[in-house]
């Protein structure tokens, strides 16, 4: 057997199982003879070895910090949690002079102040709003409106050179 062979036999031979695997007997019987290979399953042993022994060092902060610390962190969770529910209880939504608002309030509001407009101010609104809808309805309407007549133009002067070619196709015939 070779030394490559052999090799791939090594770690069952450190756990005591190359009795079993075929060819096991085969690499035992070249660990015999070969320095090299016995050498290399000595160096693997005593490594598996210090492995065993070996432990782990302790950690730098204890473990209590870090169960008090996922503590503080899911208690900061839970009040932040706590907050957006109290503040959607006091939520005011409102359409203002000024637009559309949205306050929550973690208590209740003091009095309100006038944000509602009058019957005369919701008219003004909705007369400014409804002549802006106009002015936006006749610019469309005119700018329609030239398209339109930019698209009639451009094919009558195609019909008039459309006619211009038959006539003088036409002249042309009667010359000859």
């Amino acid at each position: 057997m070779r030394c490559e062979d052999v090799r791939e036999y090594l770690l069952d031979m450190i756990y005591g199982e190359a009795q079993g695997v075929p060819g096991g007997s085969e690499a035992e019987a070249h660990l015999e003879l070969c320095p090299a290979c016995r050498q290399e399953l000595q160096e693997l042993q005593s490594a598996r070895k210090m492995l065993h022994v070996w432990q782990d060092e302790r950690p730098l902060r204890p473990h209590r910090l870090s169960a008090v610390w996922r503590m503080t962190r899911f208690a900061a969770a839970a009040a932040a949690v706590v907050l957006v529910f109290l503040a959607l209880l006091n939520t005011e939504v409102s359409w203002t002079k000024e637009g559309f608002a949205f306050r929550t309030h973690l208590f209740s509001p003091g009095a309100p102040g006038k944000d509602y407009f009058t019957k005369e101010e919701l008219q003004a609104v909705l007369r400014r709003a409804l002549d802006d809808t106009e002015a936006r309805m006749m610019e469309t309407n005119r700018l329609m409106i030239l398209q339109g007549l930019d698209t009639v133009e451009a094919e009558r002067f195609r019909d008039l050179t459309l006619i211009e070619h038959r006539v003088l196709r036409g002249l042309g015939k009667n010359q000859y």
